[in-house]
């Protein structure tokens, strides 16, 4: 799988003065804004859910209500009964798609940039009431952003403009013959209160960018702003059913249990390895059933419990009660989906998507079968 670049080599060789420079009023991805926002829809809000949850521990995974006040980031996207070694094997398997190291504040450029009111209006205020200069993006196309650079005079301060002492140093993927950069070029005035807008046109949607500005005042140098662009991807999901039909039949798959005399359960459990498998994953909400009595005797039933499913294994069950007369018979039909997230160029064609959603994950191919007493016909 294709992997999605984080960092450029340029974010390496920042200092760390500038990455502590560049995390004005990042506690807007810390404070409760993200629970406010539609998370399941936005793809660049979705890179910063999964970057969290590449890092955090087994125990904080299932503490962390970061994104939702309501339930932990971990039961949401993995679904419950998780243990530690299958949120190792997701984390390894997630690590393939992105290359996890976002500081705080590319975070909070991501969430910017996902153009949300909400997060806009937070991280507003909060630098209305601190000052600065500021630099965020607004996307217009997978190969096209805007550049917004603002300068703010914090209150009582006095310091109604400041200029750029230098020109912006651009990444060689941006094609500055089609790009309108004037608002990053060494001279230029930025008054409070009024922002200026560069348009940069990005050769490669799989290519972050991040620009440092850097700016003074009559009175000397004013604190640099930097702001990271992301890659311009679109999350995809592609969805196929776990069971198939049956062999040397065109019946959908389908196990039995058979009892006489008494009664006897019969389970079937399957496993998914995302590591091992293609990124394929079980859906936890896909999951339903369907039953059907093949032979029915005098006092006999059919009891079906719930099935049960988190994005690594899924459990179907169901009771057989008999006596002596004769052999009760019953028929369960399974039916789970797998799904494979993955992360391509906005534009490219549409594969079966449900959109981002945070209780769509987890999948594979190859299956384990832990335990089947069952007769198959």
């Amino acid at each position: 799988m294709t992997r999605l670049l984080i960092l450029l080599a340029s974010l390496v060789l920042m200092s760390r003065a500038e990455a502590e420079a560049s995390d004005q009023c990042s506690d807007i991805i810390k404070d409760g804004t993200l629970q406010t926002v539609n998370i399941r829809t936005n793809d660049l809000l979705q890179q910063v859910i999964l970057d969290r949850l590449s890092r955090m521990t087994y125990e904080e995974s299932q503490k962390d209500k970061s994104f939702d006040a309501n339930i932990a980031i971990g039961p949401k996207k993995l679904g419950v009964g998780y243990d530690e070694k299958q949120f190792r094997r997701y984390q390894d398997d997630l690590r393939r798609q992105l290359d996890t190291s976002l500081t705080i504040s590319q975070q909070r450029d991501i969430a910017l940039a996902s153009g949300d009111p909400t997060i806009i209006n937070a991280w507003s205020n909060c630098m209305d009431k601190k000052g600065g200069l500021s630099v965020r993006y607004i996307i217009n196309n997978k190969n096209s952003a805007f550049a917004i650079v603002e300068w703010r005079a914090a209150p009582k301060s006095g310091v109604p403009e400041v200029f750029l002492t230098e020109d912006v140093k651009l990444d060689e993927n941006i094609a500055e013959d089609r790009s309108d950069l004037e608002c990053l070029k060494k001279g230029r005035v930025l008054i409070t209160g009024t922002a200026c807008t560069a348009h940069l046109y990005v050769k490669s949607a799989r290519t972050p960018i991040m620009l440092i500005v850097k700016a003074a005042s009559k009175n000397g140098s004013v604190e640099d702003a930097s702001a990271y662009l992301p890659p311009r991807l679109r999350y995809q999901v592609t969805r196929k059913p776990y069971f198939t039909k049956m062999a040397n039949s065109n019946e959908d798959f389908y196990f039995e249990g058979a009892k006489k005399d008494g009664d006897g359960d019969f389970p079937l459990s399957r496993t998914v390895d995302p590591t091992e498998n293609g990124g394929w994953r079980f859906d936890p909400q896909s999951i339903e059933q369907s039953f059907s009595t093949i032979n029915n005797v005098n006092r006999g039933d059919c009891i079906a419990s719930p099935p049960k499913a988190n994005s690594f294994t899924s459990y179907f069950s169901f009771r057989v009660r008999s006596n002596s007369s004769g052999t009760q018979v019953c028929r369960m039909y399974p039916r789970i989906d797998l799904i494979k997230e993955e992360w391509v160029e906005d534009g490219a064609p549409a594969v079966s998507s449900t959109g981002p959603n945070l209780n769509n994950t987890l999948g594979a191919d190859k299956l384990e079968q832990k335990t089947e007493s069952v007769i198959k016909r």
